[in-house]
C-alpha cells in the first residue's frame, strides 16, 4: 500500500531530484539548477524553496497522480484477482463516476503550485518552517 512506502519513496525522489538539478551533464530540457548545489547558511532559503519546486513541479504532479491512482483505482481493500475480474468484465473501461472523479483529480493536480498542497495530496507532511508559505 502507499501508506507503507510513502516516506521512503518520498525521500528517494527528493534525493534523486537533487542530482538532476545540479548535474550539468543532464541534457536539456531537464531543469538544471546548478546553483542549488551550494548550501546557504540560513535555516530557510526562499529562493531555494521556490526554485526547487519550480524544477520539480512535473515530478510532483506525477507523484500526486500516482498516489491518487493507487488509492482510488488500485483499491487496496479488494483482492487483486477480484480486481482483475472487474477489469476484464468491463474491458478495462472505468465506470462513469470513476471517469468524472479522475478528470476532476487531474484538473486539481494540474494546478499544483505549493508545497503544502503537494504534501497533503501525497499524505506526507514535511514541515520546514518556510514550506507553509510556499
Amino acid at each position: 500500500t502507499w501508506d507503507l512506502v510513502k516516506e521512503r519513496f518520498f525521500h528517494e525522489v527528493l534525493e534523486r531530484q537533487v542530482f538532476w538539478f545540479v548535474d550539468n551533464k543532464v541534457p536539456p530540457p531537464a531543469q538544471q539548477r546548478p546553483e542549488l548545489g551550494f548550501l546557504e547558511t540560513d535555516a530557510v532559503c526562499p529562493y531555494r524553496l521556490k526554485e526547487t519546486l519550480s524544477a520539480a513541479i512535473t515530478s510532483a504532479k506525477l507523484m500526486c497522480f500516482q498516489v491518487y491512482f493507487l488509492r482510488s483505482v488500485g483499491n487496496e481493500t479488494v483482492h487483486l484477482s477480484d480486481m482483475l475480474d472487474v477489469y476484464c468484465s468491463s474491458l478495462g473501461r472505468p465506470r462513469a463516476g470513476m471517469r468524472e472523479q479522475l478528470q476532476q483529480q487531474v484538473q486539481e493536480i494540474s494546478k499544483l503550485d505549493r508545497y503544502d498542497t503537494f504534501f497533503k495530496r501525497i499524505g506526507v507532511w514535511y514541515e520546514p518552517r518556510a514550506f507553509k508559505s510556499m
